[in-house]
């Protein structure tokens, strides 16, 4: 109840790869942290390559259990999520593709210039 009255927090993490190798050394503390914060309504948004969360540590399990995502690249490129990519797509800049609860469709991500 209390957690439903606060503001909506983000953690961002930019590699989780490397992320998850600095903070090794702190053991289970940090995990325990980082579950603690999801489950009080952190939201995580974290930046990863296609071919890396190898790992099997906690972390890892939780990020990889994530209902949603936004996929950016050649989606088959990635195996997190199941992402098919419509018959003859072409990878571009702007385009991207949502994912939630086992839906995916493709987005155009907005440009900064």
């Amino acid at each position: 109840e209390f957690y439903s009255e606060l503001p909506d927090f983000f953690i961002v993490i930019d590699d989780v790869d490397r992320f998850i190798e600095m903070i090794k050394p702190l053991g289970s503390k940090i995990e325990t942290v980082f579950m603690q914060a999801t489950e009080c309504g952190a939201i995580i948004i974290a930046s990863t390559m296609p071919t890396k969360m190898r790992g099997y540590d906690n972390i890892t399990k939780h990020l990889k259990e994530a209902q949603s995502a936004i996929i950016l690249g050649n989606p088959l490129e990635q195996s997190m999520f199941s992402v098919q990519s419509p018959r003859g797509y072409k990878q571009a800049v702007d385009m991207g593709f949502s994912y939630y609860k086992g839906v995916s469709k493709q987005i155009k991500i907005p440009l900064c210039s």
